[in-house]
């Protein structure tokens, strides 16, 4: 009985946190990183860096359920249960921290139903996925503090170091776990030999990462291949296969950690001003009334993928976190004090440096912060009887304005989208010819794969994808190789209006109809 009364809220956030993302579940393919980790996980393929190995073996799994709908919606249901898992971990932490189970549900929901999370546990994301990983080294730590038995401190050892592995940025964060525990060293003493055990821990995922993306990376896998050819035509370095060595261990660890994806967007006058904008307007909950520009204003596209949509944490969050801390610091909760504030600032750190036009979506980290600041806001000060006060459960109109705040902003389950899967899917039904050549940008590229390789099975079509990042030579090259090969079709975006109108006559109208258009044979 006892053992139920502990799991019993634990049970009802998860299961209320997956039923509010199943209905409002992505219903197929997407495009960019959503298509590209919904190819990759059937054919056990690697993603962009850092590869997320974890999450293409997790994916793996859930795309051989024997359960409605296609590859691509399992992948999506992978991410909803993964975000679920970690609403339900979230909340038994925060109980074990407080001693009240209202504080642990008032803070996983208010996670659960924030926009940020939300978002990622309803299509193929690798956040969700993290974030669990994430909790659930938080859920081990609170463990091994309150019970002193070491195992929980390897879990929870290695399971950050997996979440780590798989988003690298999330070593930001880290710190204050580390600081959690110095805090609490006196009831959760470690001893050298611990240390170092832990430490060949840490290593393992590292490990594992490394020897995936050896036994993967190569043109003769599916998923590499078309990259493959598209690198060897633009005379880029040799490929993966090709390197010997310490230069190939070094490409495989710079891929790996993330070292490869040094993108970032330069930063302007008024960059920090504007996100510092982003993410007040994002926390305030201000986002739950009206979004900063309607959806069809296109010259404020930038900016509404910029802003995001709905809120996170909310007001009246905000408010119960910043009580938290100082109730927190009174009644001896300083470890979880440090561990909520400290992951939130670091996350916080990484979001003004890193600050892409998307940057809202790595913000994740920190709202698990601020959630766990909330569930020691609800707690308070604690109770004589060790019970937890009625009013306490008022708390939760904090997570019940999210959600109906967000619903409506969020789902992806209506017709709209399941028209625009329905189109995208029909790219699988056209009739290309035999070993034709799909040139496209990223996006796109990414959903073309997945409906021709996976859902239509037509491996003998190539889609190459063209960075953004391409330098003019490089596409010049690119251009070059393309012109010389049989049955190539582009983008619509890669050419002008005048190359689209010649090539009308030449291209097959339902291919025409989907976006592309047909070089010339030479």
């Amino acid at each position: 009985m006892k053992a139920a009364r502990e799991w019993a809220p634990s049970l009802v956030a998860g299961v209320l946190a997956f039923s509010v993302y199943w209905l409002t579940l992505h219903p197929g393919v997407g495009d960019a990183d959503a298509a590209e980790l919904q190819y990759c996980s059937p054919i056990l393929g690697i993603c962009h860096p850092p590869g997320y190995s974890f999450v293409v073996l997790a994916g793996k799994l859930f795309s051989m359920l024997p359960i409605g709908g296609d590859v691509a919606w399992r992948v999506n249901l992978m991410t909803a249960v993964c975000g679920a898992v970690g609403v339900g971990l979230l909340c038994g932490a925060v109980r074990r921290m407080t001693a009240s189970p209202a504080a642990g549900l008032c803070a996983a929901l208010t996670l659960a139903f924030s926009s940020i999370y939300w978002t990622h546990s309803i299509a193929a994301e690798v956040y969700s996925f993290c974030g669990m990983l994430l909790i659930g080294g938080l859920y081990c730590l609170v463990r091994f503090i309150g019970e002193r038995r070491v195992l929980w401190l390897y879990a929870a050892v290695l399971l950050l170091a997996a979440c780590a592995m798989s988003r690298p940025s999330e070593v930001f964060v880290l710190p204050a776990f580390v600081e959690a525990w110095w805090v609490a060293r006196k009831s959760a003493p470690v001893r050298v030999a611990q240390i170092a055990i832990a430490a060949g821990v840490v290593v393992m995922p590292f490990v594992a990462t490394i020897a995936w993306y050896y036994a993967r990376e190569n043109p003769a896998e599916l998923h590499a291949r078309d990259d493959a050819m598209r690198d060897t035509a633009v005379d880029g370095p040799p490929l993966f296969h090709e390197m010997t060595g310490g230069t190939k261990f070094a490409e495989a660890v710079r891929y790996c950690l993330g070292l490869k994806w040094t993108v970032r967007t330069p930063t302007k006058e008024g960059q920090h001003a504007w996100d510092a904008n982003k993410l007040v307007w994002l926390l305030s909950g201000a986002g739950l009334a009206a979004d900063r520009s309607a959806a069809d204003d296109a010259a404020n596209r930038i900016k509404r993928i910029e802003q995001g949509r709905g809120g996170s944490i909310g007001l009246l969050g905000l408010l119960l976190a910043g009580f938290g801390c100082w109730a927190a610091f009174q009644s001896g909760r300083s470890a979880w004090l440090v561990l909520g504030a400290g992951m939130f600032v670091g996350n916080t750190v990484f979001y003004f440096w890193h600050h892409p036009p998307d940057n809202l979506e790595f913000t994740l980290p920190g709202l698990v912060g601020l959630a766990i600041l909330v569930g020691l806001g609800v707690a308070g000060q604690p109770r004589a009887d060790g019970r937890t006060p009625w009013w306490s459960w008022l708390a939760l109109l904090v997570p019940a304005v999210l959600v109906a705040g967000n619903f409506s902003k969020l789902t992806q389950s209506n017709p709209a989208t399941r028209e625009i899967v329905s189109q995208r899917l029909s790219l699988g039904r056209a009739l290309w010819p035999k070993h034709a050549i799909i040139v496209a940008p990223y996006m796109p590229a990414m959903t073309c794969r997945y409906v021709l390789h996976i859902d239509a099975g037509r491996r003998d079509v190539r889609v190459i994808s063209v960075p953004g990042w391409y330098s003019p030579e490089q596409r010049t090259r690119l251009a070059e190789f393309v012109n010389t090969q049989p049955s190539v079709f582009l983008h619509q975006s890669l050419v002008d209006a005048a190359t689209r109108s010649a090539a009308t006559a030449t291209t097959p109208a339902e291919i025409a109809r989907l976006g592309f258009v047909a070089l010339p044979q030479r």
